[in-house]
């Protein structure tokens, strides 16, 4: 079971390094923009996806200039020259859509990380549409079959955690760049 998970698993972060690194890539840029003009780069997961916050914040490589998009259950008050990143399951979580139009309208670039639009959410309000860059997860169904023909094992943390690593090496890697000019 476990061997299945992580060939699919592997199968998941193929995909997403072949069919989303130009969004990285972008993405990268984007928040690049902020570190290199002395802003901030906020960050929010929602549900699961607050994993990430904790891994981004706390983890052993914190991104120099990142903070928490939140404090306690208010929005800090983010400026033009500042970038956030978001993540969500799903491109048309409502929480995720009501912050990203939010965003959109104090005119904060943002990125969103999120599974892409399935084509029974066609023509809702979705993170795709409404981020400067939108990354897919890829981490559309389960990973494992049951028996009784039902799947197991959605990655959405771990393929979303997986986006936001190349992001954050994009970047790295852009600001020193940067700093050697």
């Amino acid at each position: 079971m476990l061997k299945v998970f992580l060939t699919q698993l592997t199968g998941v972060y193929k995909k997403i390094e072949q069919e989303e690194q130009e969004s990285i890539e972008d993405a990268a840029r984007l928040l690049a923009q902020a570190l290199t003009a002395k802003g901030q780069v906020y960050i929010h997961g929602f549900k699961e996806m607050e994993g990430i916050v904790s891994q981004a914040i706390n983890g052993p490589e914190p991104l120099k200039g990142l903070k928490k998009l939140y404090s306690g259950q208010y929005m800090v008050q983010a400026q033009q020259r500042d970038r956030a990143i978001i993540f969500a399951r799903s491109a048309t979580e409502k929480e995720a859509v009501a912050l990203a139009e939010s965003l959109r309208g104090q005119h904060v670039p943002f990125v969103a990380v999120s599974q892409g639009i399935k084509p029974e959410e066609e023509g809702k309000p979705n993170l795709a549409e409404i981020a400067d860059v939108h990354v897919d997860i890829k981490a559309a169904r389960g990973l494992v079959p049951n028996e009784d023909g039902t799947r197991s094992g959605i990655p959405t943390l771990a393929a979303a955690l997986f986006a936001y690593q190349g992001i954050i090496m994009a970047v790295d890697e852009i600001l020193r760049e940067y700093e050697e000019e």
